[in-house]
């Protein structure tokens, strides 16, 4: 996968490896018993020590660098920080000077000397939909792009959202991204911490934070038209979970959209973002009601999809013969032969280029005022919504 991020296991994996070799180092005595065993244990630590002192001693410098290449130790410095101006000839003398030397930049020295670690926070629910890989790809590489390290913390569920918060701060960011519903504690723990906070989709009403995402308001009208104009009245809306401050919006814009174009009726069914919760969501919302919604409209593409392969394999509905379906987000399973999903695409290397922009700028400047940065989604036609003229 692209990009440059470290993806941040959680602590009992750590645990686990530990106390196997526990188990395993407690085995090993030596011929007269453990206090042999001991004794040498104790010997090999201080041998290694020295080994370590004396690697030290010898580590070659970015000075012995500069001293090599006849440049000076600044000129180095400019060569390994990425984004730093350099000529080419001065990066091809710098490197070839490093490499006889056996040199290697030493990122934590850069970061210590810096006060930052040059490191930001991904926190990405996996549950959330389908963009999760392609919207980590884009931020991560983003990151990269700058020189600054992304860990990934990924959590299954928001019930783990407060240790994931205990982790993050461990770790000395610089700032984070988030990517999901925090509640007020969670958030002023990073306040405390003096940790900027962008969200990548909507930051929680009325909270001091700069937030990326995309114009649901254009995306949910365009979405509504094409269903209006297709001559349905009866709808659905696959809502995701109520917890979710983009699902809530986007609902609300779609159902006020399709009740303007003159809508007769407007179900609402809230499920889990995941494929499976899709499919049950649409077997709910065609069980309790009398009468078949001529479409429905999902607030992602996951909830999309398992409608569209709920409809047709359990209740025999031709797609989009018997009934539309939209989505949002325009994931790449989409747009595959089965779905040709009819939805609005996200500009994901806009919006991640933003996030960078927005967090480094509050990284250098923390006093700065949160700032909305709203894009244009781009519209699929796709092949899941009826012809006009079969109406």
């Amino acid at each position: 996968m692209a990009g440059n991020y470290v993806l941040i296991p959680k602590p009992p994996q750590y645990y686990i490896l530990f106390t196997a070799s526990a188990r395993r180092a407690c085995k090993k005595t030596g011929p007269n018993g453990p206090e042999e065993d001991a004794l040498n244990s104790a010997n090999s630590m201080a041998n290694l020590t020295k080994q370590a002192r004396k690697r030290a001693r010898n580590r070659v410098t970015s000075h012995d660098v500069a001293r090599l290449a006849g440049v000076s130790q600044a000129a180095v410095s400019r060569v390994y920080r990425q984004g730093a101006s350099a000529s080419a000839a001065m990066r091809e003398k710098v490197r070839e000077a490093a490499r006889q030397l056996g040199y290697r930049p030493n990122a934590i020295a850069r970061g210590l000397s810096s006060r930052r670690s040059n490191m930001v926070a991904l926190i990405m629910l996996r549950q959330t939909h389908l963009t999760y890989p392609d919207s980590l790809v884009e931020i991560s590489s983003s990151f990269s792009s700058r020189g600054i390290q992304v860990l990934l913390f990924s959590i299954e569920t928001y019930d783990e959202l407060d240790d994931t918060v205990d982790r993050v701060l461990q770790y000395q960011v610089d700032g984070a991204v988030i990517g999901g519903t925090f509640n007020r504690a969670q958030r002023q723990a990073f306040d405390e911490a003096g940790i900027p906070v962008i969200y990548y989709g909507l930051a929680p009403r009325g909270a001091p934070y700069s937030c990326v995402d995309c114009d649901n308001g254009k995306g949910t009208e365009w979405l509504a038209e094409q269903l209006l104009s297709a001559g349905h009245r009866r709808f659905g809306i696959m809502a995701g979970p109520k917890s979710g401050a983009v699902a809530r919006e986007r609902t609300r814009m779609l159902e006020a959209g399709l009740r303007a174009g003159g809508a007769d009726d407007v179900m609402i069914v809230h499920c889990g973002y995941e494929y499976e919760n899709a499919r049950r969501g649409f077997a709910e919302l065609v069980r309790t009601n009398r009468r078949l919604p001529d479409a429905v409209a999902a607030i992602t593409d996951s909830l999309a999809i398992g409608s569209i392969d709920e409809a047709r394999e359990n209740f025999g509905l031709d797609v989009p013969g018997d009934i539309s379906i939209t989505g949002f987000d325009g994931v790449r399973t989409g747009g595959l032969e089965p779905y040709k999903l009819t939805t609005i695409r996200l500009p994901r290397k806009r919006m991640a280029a933003a996030v960078v922009d927005l967090l480094t700028d509050r990284i250098e400047d923390p006093d700065l005022s949160p700032e909305v940065r709203l894009f244009t989604g781009i519209p699929v036609s796709g092949q899941t919504v009826r012809n006009a003229n079969d109406a």
